[in-house]
């Protein structure tokens, strides 16, 4: 068990370097400075309409993944869109928050907390018919 801890431990590493490689990449530049086109990350609980508004404001022609199921999305997806004035955004939609979420699992949405991190809007999206959101 311990020789399988550390193989995924190492992936997970492995995979976390890669994002950080594809994000400078994305933004033309390693000094860290911010990005040319801004990025807007859509966060909120699973299932609360992120995939779906997602779509629509990438004008993507399909809903692509969204459906009314809780982790229909698994990966975080990457859309170029134009705001009203016509200049151009990045909307990414990760995987959804889960409330009381095990501590060891916390490293399984390294990709969420990233992509909310490096994020230069966060849009929180809460379904407001669902009883969690207090409503």
């Amino acid at each position: 068990i311990d020789a399988r801890i550390g193989a995924l431990s190492r992936q997970l590493a492995a995979e976390a370097r890669a994002r950080a490689s594809r994000r400078r990449a994305r933004r033309g530049r390693d000094d860290g400075a911010a990005c040319r086109v801004p990025v807007v990350c859509l966060v909120g609980y699973t299932n609360a309409g992120k995939s779906a508004l997602h779509a629509r404001l990438a004008q993507a022609g399909d809903a692509g993944r969204a459906r009314d199921a809780p982790f229909a999305s698994l990966e975080t997806q990457r859309r170029a869109g134009r705001l009203s004035d016509g200049s151009e955004v990045v909307y990414v939609d990760p995987v959804g928050f889960v409330e009381s979420l095990p501590h060891g699992l916390v490293q399984s949405f390294a990709a969420t907390l990233e992509a909310a991190r490096e994020s230069d809007v966060l849009l929180l999206v809460v379904d407001c018919a669902s009883a969690a959101s207090g409503s």
